[in-house]
């Protein structure tokens, strides 16, 4: 990777972002092309317009059969059983509740994406956690830590598919990779 000369950097896009009507998500694409001493290669540019509409397709289908998921469980009624549950085992000792949660967020996190898994479960195991004195910002590094077990951990592991897809890797090989970090974020979130 190369440095840039900063005294060539073109102030085009900051001017852009606070002087016009360009959105924030342009900026950074013409801060780009103003770097660019010649006009961009087209080709190269339709490619990776390809590439980025294949990643997006990819992980818009699998957060809306993730959707799909959280409606059959609000459907059933299993969020409601398992406010019910957590607050039975918690008889036993608010330990044993949160490591149940754990081990269910890292099952669910295999399965369902993230935000679905939040959507659904966050309010579920604050009210029911909570008033037995659990605090809420220690349920929150258990969700976002067992979540991003998830996201690396196969079948719908996100992360992990966007990782293969832009590295031009097989599925098999980066997930043989990945195993030691999920084991030590297992051991954290412990």
């Amino acid at each position: 990777m190369r440095s840039v000369d900063c005294s060539r950097v073109s102030s085009r896009p900051v001017c852009a972002l606070f002087f016009s009507n360009q959105q924030l998500s342009e900026a950074p694409c013409s801060g780009v092309f103003s770097l660019s001493p010649h006009l961009p290669d087209w080709q190269k540019f339709y490619q990776i317009i390809v590439d980025s509409a294949a990643t997006t397709s990819m992980v818009m289908f699998l957060i809306a059969s993730s959707y799909v998921v959280s409606y059959i469980m609000s459907f059933t009624g299993i969020t409601q059983w398992l406010v019910s549950f957590l607050v039975d085992i918690s008889a036993n000792g608010v330990y044993i509740s949160l490591l149940f949660l754990i081990v269910l967020l890292l099952v669910l996190g295999c399965f369902i994406d993230l935000i679905v898994v939040c959507i659904l479960l966050a309010p579920t195991a604050m009210q029911a956690l909570v008033p037995l004195g659990v605090n809420p910002y220690h349920l929150n590094a258990i969700f976002l830590i067992a979540n991003l077990v998830g996201l690396i951990t196969p079948p719908v592991g996100v992360s992990l598919f966007i990782a293969t897809h832009t590295l031009g890797e097989r599925i098999e090989r980066v997930s043989k990779e990945v195993i030691p970090f999920v084991f030590l974020y297992i051991v954290i979130t412990l």
